[in-house]
């Protein structure tokens, strides 16, 4: 009965090594892996989460449980500290060293906190063994195995068996992260041949790449320059915009966009959500153009000179090179009137004359 005992644990120690390593090509194998290492530590369930530098949730796995409680956990407050006891124990916890609550959290905090009365111990979570696999600047990946009220805290051997599988966990997750940041080096590679001043965002919006054109434009701070790893925007309005959609595009929910820059486009593009990643792949292209059409052009100049529709349709005919007479009759008004609406744009262009208003939007003429 012994050695058929042993033999059975080292066969779900070696499944869950197994599972373990082929989450490394297959990332759709992470629920698998979990379950096999949970029941090699005699556990209930086996968790996988990727906390980002501002606390989003890049990567959250959680075997032998209903999606819904997945998401009240999350609501709950699985991220804040104060909330969580386990997440504080591991937020401060060296990598590669197994804490568990049994050692960490006693009854009187277990009692006092919501998380545990309310969620955990009600839902057969009662118990938790974790370790941190990754800390970066940018992420934190922890891997834990939880047991129910009945299985009880982690014994020795279930200890051993956890720190035995930890390494192959880890193996994993620091394959994962590595072959995102090579989806980011192909997308600089593609970018920079077509010499795109273009600018690579992860979930969290930090910049996580950006080509040699992007990078002299944020140097030269024209319309934008990069801070504490974010993009920042001179103009108060698009820098509002950005800061929004970029909240947005930490939850899967930030559609294109185009945002005005001085005499240019920003274009925000988000990419196909990386499911099984770790946030360290792109998310999201940021690429600075010249305004192309027509509207946008017209769009440009309203905003960077607080034009009128009128007054911008005249500022772009004159680029264009059309005469005031012409622009009377092609608009149906009279010629004084025309003439009135363009003293107006000299005094907001800043401006006496009509070849150096011309002169100030000539870069508005391509394309016309």
């Amino acid at each position: 009965m012994m050695r058929s005992g042993r033999s059975s644990a080292e066969g779900r120690l070696e499944a869950a090594r197994s599972l373990l390593l082929e989450t490394v090509v297959e990332p759709g194998r992470w629920d698998d892996a979990l379950t096999a290492f949970a029941e090699a530590c005699g556990g209930r369930s086996g968790q996988i989460i990727g906390l980002s530098s501002s606390g989003n949730i890049v990567l959250h796995r959680l075997t032998e449980t209903p999606p819904e409680f997945l998401q009240d956990v999350e609501a709950f407050g699985l991220t804040n500290m104060r909330a969580n006891p386990r997440l504080r124990i591991g937020q401060s916890a060296p990598v590669m060293q197994l804490r568990a609550d049994q050692d960490f959290v006693s009854a009187g905090e277990r009692a006092a906190s919501p998380i545990y009365t309310e969620m955990f111990d009600p839902h057969g979570f009662s118990h938790n063994c974790q370790i941190v696999l990754l800390r970066t600047p940018e992420l934190l990946v922890r891997a834990s195995v939880s047991r129910t009220k009945r299985q009880g805290i982690f014994d020795a051997d279930a200890l051993r068996t956890f720190m035995a599988l930890a390494p192959y966990l880890q193996a994993a997750v620091q394959t994962r992260a590595a072959l995102g940041l090579a989806a980011v080096h192909a997308t600089l590679a593609t970018l920079e041949a077509v010499k795109a001043a273009a600018f690579i965002l992860n979930a969290d919006g930090r910049v996580i790449g950006l080509s040699r054109r992007g990078a002299d434009i944020a140097e030269r701070g024209e319309g934008l320059r990069l801070s504490g790893g974010r993009l920042k925007l001179e103009d108060g309005a698009a820098r509002d915009a950005l800061e929004a959609w970029l909240s947005r595009l930490g939850k899967g929910k930030a559609p294109p966009l185009s945002l005005f820059i001085g005499s240019a486009m920003l274009d925000l593009q988000p990419l196909p959500a990386e499911r099984e990643g770790l946030g360290t792949g792109p998310a999201a292209l940021a690429i600075l153009r010249e305004a192309t059409t027509l509207e946008e052009r017209r769009s440009v100049i309203r905003a960077r000179y607080n034009l009128t529709p009128a007054e911008a349709d005249i500022a772009l005919a004159l680029a264009r090179g059309v005469s005031v007479t012409d622009i009377a009759t092609g608009r149906g008004v009279s010629l004084p009137t025309v003439r009135s609406q363009l003293q107006a744009l000299y005094a907001k262009l800043g401006v006496r004359r009509q070849a150096e208003l011309v002169a100030k939007l000539e870069h508005l003429q391509e394309g016309s």
